[in-house]
């Protein structure tokens, strides 16, 4: 079962994103975590969360926010425990988030994705998506 999310459910977000970033980390970086619950608690702000639940279990999520002056949305949040991975969860996430989107009258959707987490590239560009733009980082301390 798909539900939006809000502030209650924080914890279990930020929980979620470090089990399914811990299996990452040796193509992806050392987890920080850091900014985690406030990206989630900017993407609420902004936007809307939906979780995906199992026995009322939180096990996925996706999030959208949407520019209404260019009428595209920004996919923020895929994330599936890896318990759930391989089983179509993400695939019925991002179905959910396009069907989102057309209710809303967007034009499009975009999405970033770690240009080393290849398993996310391949499966975006199996639901249609095409690589548009490379974004650079750099932290500062």
């Amino acid at each position: 079962m798909i539900k939006e999310l809000d502030k209650r459910y924080l914890k279990g977000l930020v929980k979620l994103d470090k089990l399914a970033f811990k299996p990452l980390a040796k193509r992806l970086g050392k987890y920080s975590g850091k900014g985690v619950k406030e990206y989630f608690e900017l993407t609420l702000k902004k936007g809307k969360l939906f979780g995906y639940f199992i026995n009322e279990k939180l096990i996925a999520c996706v999030g959208i926010v949407i520019n209404r002056k260019f009428k595209y949305g920004e996919v923020e949040h895929l994330l599936v425990n890896p318990n759930f991975q391989k089983k179509e969860v993400a695939k019925e996430l991002m179905k959910f988030i396009e069907n989102y989107a057309i209710k809303m009258q967007l034009k499009g959707l975009r999405l970033n994705v770690r240009c080393k987490n290849n398993n996310a590239i391949g499966f975006y560009e199996h639901s249609g998506y095409i690589k548009h733009a490379y974004i650079m980082a750099k932290e500062l301390r």
